[in-house]
Formats: C-alpha cells, structure tokens, sequence
C-alpha cells in the first residue's frame, strides 16, 4: 500500500520486502497513486502533481511534473513489458511514458464527472479508466463487460 506521504506498507506474502519509500522526504504534493513493476522487483509512485518516484528495479521514463494540470494526478498504471507506464488526472487525460501510447475510446466529460484511475489490459494495448460514479472507460483492446449486480 502506498500512503500520502510517500511511505510504502508491505502486507501479505514477502511483507518484509520493501524497495524504499519517500518517508521522511519532502514532497510538492501528496502521493496519490502507485504500481508495480511487471518482473516484481519495483514499484512507482506518484503525486498529484504527476512527479513519478521509482524504487527497486522499476525504470523511470518521464513525468508530468513539469505540467501545469488542469486537475491532478489520480492514477498510475504500469504496462506489463515493464518498458513504460501512464499516469491519468481528473479529467481523464491519460499521459503515457517509455513505451505506453494512447489509446482510441471514449471522451469522457470532465465538466460532469471526476476520473479516479487507471488499469492496464494484461498485453498493454489497451486499458481502462474508471470515475466517481462506478463508470468505465475502455480503450484500445480493453473489452465492455456488462453489469451483472
């Protein structure tokens, strides 16, 4: 689990093995989101303001810390060769690294919604974006599945 403040809190099998965290640094703004490398030897963080942190074995391809953001980061996810990852903010936009591309789908309305994440597809040619109110976006080969509840 990635906390606000940088700190990382392993739970579960291996719980004992950490790749470092950002405790006790001083950060632009909080950590909103993180991921795991594909080979499980890392993991990324990000803050709302789009700075990436990397620990471990996990690359560092960029971030959108230097961009002005209309809203801020909210989600982070890796793609599965480990040769990049996308960050998505509020409105939905998705920002790709290393060799993460944007993919076709759907606009989201960022007027009437907020976006809260990202998931990658298992063969990183697509993913989707989910918001506050249980909606998800598909794009590139990332399938609809409908509501059974």
């Amino acid at each position: 689990m990635f906390g606000a403040d940088g700190r990382v809190y392993a739970r579960g099998h291996g719980a004992d093995a950490t790749f470092g965290d950002l405790s006790g640094k001083t950060l632009n703004s909080p950590i909103v989101a993180g991921a795991f490398d594909v080979f499980g030897d890392g993991y990324y963080e990000v803050g709302a303001d789009g700075g990436v942190f990397t620990f471990g074995n996990a690359q560092f391809y960029g971030s959108a810390g230097n961009l002005v953001l209309s809203r801020p980061m909210v989600g982070m996810a890796a793609s599965p060769d480990g040769g990049g990852y996308w960050l998505v903010d509020g409105t939905g936009t998705v920002h790709p690294y290393g060799n993460a591309v944007i993919f076709p789908g759907p606009s989201i309305d960022a007027s009437t919604t907020f976006v809260l994440g990202i998931v990658s597809t298992t063969d990183g040619n697509g993913y989707w974006v989910f918001d506050i109110f249980g909606n998800v976006y598909p794009y590139g080969d990332a399938a609809t599945y409908p509501f059974s509840g």
